[in-house]
């Protein structure tokens, strides 16, 4: 995987490279073994993950979207080159959503 200036590649074992999409949401989830003995899976299920998903649909190849939420959290770490508001299936109000360019160095402390 290798970071190219709008997004990541991912070479495949077969040499094939294709497109990814980076998002990134936060928020309360439930996390862990979803079912009953026998027949169980590990997932994640809220609010975030469904954002996440959604944003994931709505990203463009080589894209990473972060929420608003993540924006508030790392807007002196960050540059963005568009802010996007997104009508998603199943949220009542849009939600925005930022195409991250570039990630600024740590200063040292």
């Amino acid at each position: 995987m290798s970071r190219t200036g709008t997004g990541i590649t991912v070479r495949t074992s077969h040499g094939s490279v294709s497109a990814a999409r980076v998002i990134i949401a936060t928020g309360y989830a439930t996390i862990g073994r979803i079912g009953f003995e026998g027949r169980y899976d590990y997932g994640a299920v809220g609010t975030s993950v469904i954002l996440a998903s959604r944003l994931s649909s709505a990203a463009k190849a080589d894209e990473i979207l972060i929420s608003q939420r993540v924006m508030a959290a790392v807007e002196d770490h960050v540059e963005v080159e568009q802010e996007a508001v997104l009508e998603l299936k199943g949220f009542s109000s849009a939600m925005t959503a930022h195409a991250v360019r570039r990630v600024s160095e740590p200063q040292p402390t």
